[in-house]
């Protein structure tokens, strides 16, 4: 699962809240259910958890946290169906201030940047295949809309919407094809449209005709 998106959260909530407000972008579309893998529960909270402080490298009397913490749970799988999976965990990204930056003094951009990703947030990894991208994408936009925040679409600019995604305009392109006939076929248009690892196989290929 080399792929990711994230989403800063300012509240906690139980994440069957959470997938049922990614489900309701499917409102008219067949799908099956967002689901846990059979040994998490349902009433796991998605929220804020402690972050230890590490001494300093050139001051150890100095306490700072980690760049990147990660919640103790580890990775937590959901999945829509046979094929759409991906895994979720929640990070916490350390304010600028927060970390050791030895002589390095920060700029004004370090700090827009620090206060626009720095906090609590949802990370999803993605399964490398249509549908499941097709579900991180419902899910994270909908992390980002319960949170009043962003989408952080780092490093490939896999939904083409820029670094930091506005999820207004996710959930517009997911509106625009309601009316697939199924998940695949969703998953398959919503990838043709953001151009989405177009030498893929499609989500609906790999059906079988019973199916």
């Amino acid at each position: 699962m080399s792929l990711e998106l994230q989403a800063r959260i300012t509240v906690a909530e139980p994440i069957e809240d959470l997938l049922a407000h990614a489900a309701s972008y499917l409102t008219c579309v067949p799908h099956h259910p967002l689901v846990l893998e059979a040994s998490q529960s349902s009433a796991i909270i998605i929220g804020p958890f402690p972050v230890s402080d590490v001494p300093g490298l050139v001051d150890p009397s100095r306490m700072y946290k980690p760049a990147f913490s990660s919640w103790p749970r580890g990775r937590i799988m959901v999945s829509s169906g046979r094929f759409a999976d991906i895994a979720l965990s929640v990070g916490y990204r350390a304010r600028i201030d927060e970390v050791e930056l030895g002589a390095y003094t920060p700029t004004a951009i370090d700090q827009v940047e620090s206060d626009a990703t720095a906090g609590y947030c949802v990370c999803l990894g993605i399964s490398r295949n249509k549908a499941s991208f097709a579900l991180a994408s419902l899910v994270i936009c909908a992390v980002a809309e319960r949170n009043g925040t962003r989408v952080l679409d780092e490093g490939n600019n896999l939904l083409r919407l820029g670094r930091l995604a506005d999820p207004a305009a996710l959930a517009a392109i997911f509106r625009r094809h309601g009316d697939a006939t199924s998940f695949e076929e969703f998953a398959d248009a919503f990838c043709r449209e953001v151009n989405f690892a177009p030498g893929w196989p499609d989500a609906a290929a790999r059906l079988d005709p019973s199916s």
